[in-house]
């Protein structure tokens, strides 16, 4: 079995203050449970050909993510309390590019999952998103936001840095099976 490391990162909302300005084409909009489909279908394409693929077993089918984003929605799986009214979708042209889960961890606004579909990366979508979220949650009376994210996910990290989250400690997840890269 392989071990994998993972980051747990936190920013303090109170001090947070972040510009963002929405481009016509794209609409930022909470999470439906008529997004499900899309949703599993975004969270496969997202992750297929990463390491957290394999750390996910929900990921590994489109019937298994599907029942996965079902029993978030009703409030039987993740950290804490799903908030659908702080879970967002980017849409750009009627098509669904980005999506933020948000769960309540006392105090703490969690992001339990953060994906861009491959067509819309290096946009700057994923700052966009991130930024809206963040201000909408120190809105909502959160002081604080966190999420755990796997080492190796250079991409992420660097923006989670550039938008103010520390990392607070590492710790290993034990991978079964496969690995991928």
């Amino acid at each position: 079995m392989a071990t994998v490391m993972r980051y747990h990162m936190s920013l303090d909302l109170t001090s947070f203050q972040r510009s963002f300005q929405l481009p016509d084409k794209l609409k930022i909009q909470p999470l439906e449970p008529d997004d499900i489909d899309a949703l599993a279908r975004m969270e496969i394409e997202a992750y297929r050909d990463t390491l957290d693929f394999s750390l996910r077993p929900e990921l590994q089918s489109f019937d298994n993510c599907k029942s996965f984003l079902l029993k978030m929605f009703a409030g039987k799986i993740g950290k804490g309390y799903f908030l659908k009214n702080l879970s967002f979708k980017i849409l750009s042209n009627s098509n669904l590019c980005e999506a933020i889960y948000t769960f309540r961890d006392g105090d703490t606004a969690y992001i339990a999952d953060f994906l861009i579909s491959p067509n819309c990366r290096g946009q700057g979508l994923g700052k966009l998103l991130l930024a809206y979220s963040l201000h909408r949650y120190k809105v909502a009376g959160y002081r604080r936001a966190a999420l755990a994210v796997t080492a190796t996910n250079e991409v992420a990290i660097r923006l989670y840095k550039k938008i103010g989250f520390k990392i607070e400690k590492s710790f290993p997840i034990q991978l079964s099976g496969g690995t991928r890269r």
